[in-house]
């Protein structure tokens, strides 16, 4: 019951800071997930010194929260791509920088190093496209959700007033309003995460029989997974009422994406952990593991979402 009582208290909490870091404006979110994205490398590359690998981990949690920095920077239009010129050299860094470390393995210390920044970093980034946006990609040419939006660059209001408001930062940063912070695209977005991982739980719970993937995470069923995959197209049908970025059936397209992804990324955590031999990537979130054990369903998800968010527009 303690742990129960724990678990519940960790998850409030941690929900009250991810929700608020997103509709409190662009300061917010960018400090809170790129605290976030430097936890979890340090987590993973913690992890990796039990798979014999000596990752060259400061290198690589600079490298990417640079990742996330620039590309935060370039969904606000303040730099061009010519920026990410940058990574060529830091890349090659990693690999000369190895001749003078005198590790065991040096090229699976090396691979660690970039698995990192592919496996946690990348996905991290992608999220800054979810939050900003052109407004003018915002206009919906049929109207056919909200037939008196008016896309006005000086009031940074479109589509009834969802998108958040007077953000300081933005003003600064793009004083021509062209790019706006639009919060609940990416508020939807862990809504849908969040559904799946707690139907999908309670319906494995209450029905599960039949094993998902035994092998990998034994508690995994395909009764959680249809009962948390009905549930979670089910509530996105009903996400246009508060979050009127996308159409109805984007949003159920979106949340049959999420959970097939987050299905693969749990897995795909857990087999990384299955290989270590241990049950949770940390002890940071008392009850609940590590920052990766509640991140490992958007590493997969993010960037699949991210394509299908960007045909959307």
């Amino acid at each position: 019951m303690n742990n129960l009582i724990l678990r519940a208290l960790t998850g409030a909490i941690f929900l009250i800071v991810i929700i608020s870091s997103i509709l409190l404006g662009s300061i917010f979110y960018y400090l809170v997930f790129s605290t976030i994205l430097i936890l979890s490398l340090l987590e993973f590359y913690k992890l990796s010194t039990l798979a014999k690998a000596s990752p060259q981990k400061w290198l690589g949690v600079f490298t990417g929260w640079l990742l996330f920095t620039f590309n935060f920077m370039y969904a606000v239009d303040i730099i061009n791509i010519r920026f990410f010129i940058i990574f060529i050299p830091l890349f090659i860094l990693f690999l000369v920088n190895e001749l003078y470390l005198f590790h065991r393995n040096p090229f699976t210390s090396v691979a660690f190093s970039f698995l990192g920044i592919l496996y946690i970093a990348v996905p991290f980034s992608l999220l800054n496209y979810f939050v900003f946006q052109n407004g003018l990609n915002l206009i919906d040419p049929n109207n056919i959700i909200n037939p008196n939006f008016i896309f006005d660059p000086n009031k940074i209001n479109a589509i009834g007033g969802v998108i958040n408001q007077a953000d300081e930062l933005m003003s600064i940063l793009n004083p021509s309003n062209t790019i706006i912070y639009t919060p609940y695209l990416l508020l939807g977005f862990f809504i849908q995460i969040w559904a799946y991982d707690t139907f999908a739980y309670l319906f494995g719970i209450l029905l599960g029989k039949h094993r998902l993937f035994e092998r990998i995470s034994p508690k995994k069923s395909w009764e959680g997974l249809i009962g948390g995959m009905i549930f979670t197209i089910g509530l996105s049908f009903f996400l246009p009422l508060f979050f009127p970025y996308l159409l109805w059936y984007n949003w159920m397209v979106l949340g049959g994406i999420v959970v097939i992804s987050s299905t693969y990324g749990d897995l795909v955590e857990s087999l990384f952990k299955r290989s270590l031999k241990i049950k949770n990537s940390g002890n940071l979130l008392p009850g609940h593991g590590g920052i990766l054990d509640r991140f490992d369903s958007v590493l997969i998800a993010a960037p699949i979402a991210f394509v299908y968010i960007q045909s959307c527009f």
